[in-house]
This record gives C-alpha cells, sequence and structure tokens, in this order.
C-alpha cells in the first residue's frame, strides 16, 4: 500500500540554471509479521529493497532538482543487486493494534544559488508531530546559515497497526547509486 500523495510539489531549481543532479523522494506503507519485516515490505514498494542503504545527512548540493515520484510502482534505481545506494531516509514502525507510525522529510533549496538547499527527517507516532518537528528543524537549520531558502517542501507518510501485522511508514530521498567495486575485489 503506497503512503498519501505529497503536501505540495517540488518546484524545479533557479530560472536559468540547468540541474544536474536529480533527487527522488518516494514514500510508502509497508506491512509484515514483524516490524523489520514491514520495513523491508515498505523498501520494495519504493524500488529499493536489494540495495546496501547508506544514509546521508542534510546537505543538497548546487544544480539539483529534488522530484516526489508518487507513483505506486515505481522504477528500480540504476544499479546492481547489492550496490551502496545513498539516500536520507526516515521510517517508523508500528507493532501492537491501535499504535500509529508517522514518517517524513522536508526540504528546502536556496532561492538564488542553482538547488543547492538542505533536507530534514523525523519520525514519531503521528503525521501532526512529524510535520511540527520537520518545521521546527528546518527553521532553526535555515536561520542558522542566513537565511535565503525556498518554502519548505514536506513528504510525510502515516499508519496506524490493525494488529494483524506490523507497519512501517517510509520516506526516502534517493540520491543515487554506486558499485562496490572500489573496495570489494572479485
Amino acid at each position: 500500500m503506497r503512503a498519501p500523495t505529497p503536501e505540495s510539489v517540488i518546484d524545479l531549481t533557479t530560472p536559468g540554471t540547468v540541474a544536474t543532479r536529480l533527487i527522488t523522494v518516494r514514500s510508502a506503507i509497508g506491512h509484515g509479521p514483524t516490524g523489520l519485516s514491514a520495513f523491508d515490505s515498505a523498501l520494495q514498494l519504493t524500488g529499493i529493497h536489494n540495495f546496501n542503504l547508506l544514509v546521508l545527512s542534510s546537505v543538497i548540493p548546487p544544480r539539483t532538482e529534488v522530484r516526489v515520484d508518487p507513483s505506486p510502482s515505481p522504477d528500480r534505481p540504476p544499479g546492481d543487486w547489492g550496490d551502496r545506494l545513498y539516500v536520507v531516509m526516515a521510517e517508523h514502525r508500528a507493532c501492537a493494534a491501535g499504535e500509529t507510525a508517522a514518517a517524513g522529510i522536508g526540504w528546502v533549496q536556496r532561492e538564488d544559488e542553482g538547488g543547492r538547499g538542505l533536507f530534514v527527517e523525523h519520525s514519531g507516532s503521528s503525521a501532526v508531530g512529524v510535520r511540527a518537528d520537520l518545521e521546527a528543524t528546518m527553521s532553526a537549520m535555515t536561520e542558522s546559515r542566513g537565511g535565503g531558502f525556498g518554502p519548505l517542501r514536506t513528504l510525510v507518510a502515516e499508519t496506524t497497526c490493525d494488529g494483524n501485522q506490523a507497519t512501517c511508514a517510509l520516506v526516502v530521498a534517493i540520491y543515487g547509486s554506486e558499485p562496490w567495486h572500489q573496495i570489494l575485489r572479485d
């Protein structure tokens, strides 16, 4: 089951600036007999389940377009089984009946500098709480960098456990993949 469509659609980089990178933001709600299997189910629904995930902090490089992918069956990112996949990720699991899981990512991009920006991620027991945390964190982060950023964009997923199966809310920003051949030798 896919998560709701995004609260807002991201605009492209500054007019006249050519984006050379694309970061795709996706969300999903996974279900399974355990919290971990529910997480794996959500990974499958976002198309990233056969990668080794490397979770990044919060910086969006210059000349980057951030695009929400609302597709119920998104394409798998380029790369082979087990490759490194660089992501910003928020996930929360609920395993008891009536327990709620929410996860979200927020982002801003500079209005005058060709797409550079920031991501923040939060998770918790309600979408309302996650949105409030995203707003508070991003406000502090942009203020400490002197402002000049565009509006906060967000994608938040929320699910409630029915008691039959665990559930997981997942939101992920996908930067790209890289093979292991530099580190691992055949």
